[in-house]
């Protein structure tokens, strides 16, 4: 028989971008627009020094946890400080996430 196909691709934040969820991320920089990830923000991103964070044109999902909750208003912080470059979230834009949401940082 043939061999079977490979299984899709990982549509989700730590499928794609696994160095962030294990916390073995080295750059300061995260690209990951209009690839479509849907499911929620590792609370692990606000642990990083991150100088760009560009999360435009994906489906992500407002946090339903406290801790990763904070990793995103940590990650926020940096945005609003000037700290980091940001695309797709607060305070300039909310095309990251599917639904209408608020983060108050």
């Amino acid at each position: 028989p043939p061999p079977s196909p490979p299984p899709p691709p990982t549509r989700d934040f730590c499928g794609y971008a696994p160095a962030i969820c294990d916390g073995t991320y080295t750059t300061t920089t995260l690209n990951i627009s209009n690839l479509g990830l849907s499911g929620s923000i590792p609370k692990q991103l606000g642990s990083f020094a991150l100088t760009r964070i560009e999360l435009d044109g994906n489906d992500f999902e407002y946090p339903g946890d406290t801790a990763s909750l904070d990793g995103l208003k940590a990650a926020l912080q940096r945005c609003r400080s000037g700290e980091a470059t940001c695309s797709g979230v607060p305070p300039t834009s909310c095309k990251a996430f599917a639904g209408v949401w608020e983060v108050n940082i």
